[in-house]
């Protein structure tokens, strides 16, 4: 299967269609409330499980040249310990227990 041809399992059209527009509209994946989102689509959740979307919107942002470096990336800071919990800085720069 060619790489144009290749898409993420569990994607409906529909969705494969919002994500496309948001992309070309200039939307990158961003961390909204506790869920990292491209635009209305829900690519992680706060309890970190992807979602089938995440794939789908990797595949489009290579076909499309887009850098996907850190583009998935929620914490700009290593976790650290404090007490009994482990913490991270989010993108927001928001402190979050992981």
């Amino acid at each position: 299967m060619a790489m144009n041809d290749e898409r993420a399992p569990g994607v409906s059209v529909a969705l494969r269609r919002r994500i496309a527009n948001a992309l070309e509209a200039g939307e990158r994946p961003s961390l909204q409330g506790n869920n990292l989102r491209l635009g209305s689509v829900v690519l992680q959740r706060a309890d970190g499980t992807d979602r089938p979307a995440m794939q789908e919107v990797e595949l489009q942002m290579r076909r499309r040249g887009i850098d996907v470096g850190d583009a998935f990336n929620t914490f700009t800071s290593a976790p650290y310990r404090r007490g009994r919990s482990s913490y991270a800085t989010d993108t927001n720069g928001n402190e979050r227990r992981i």
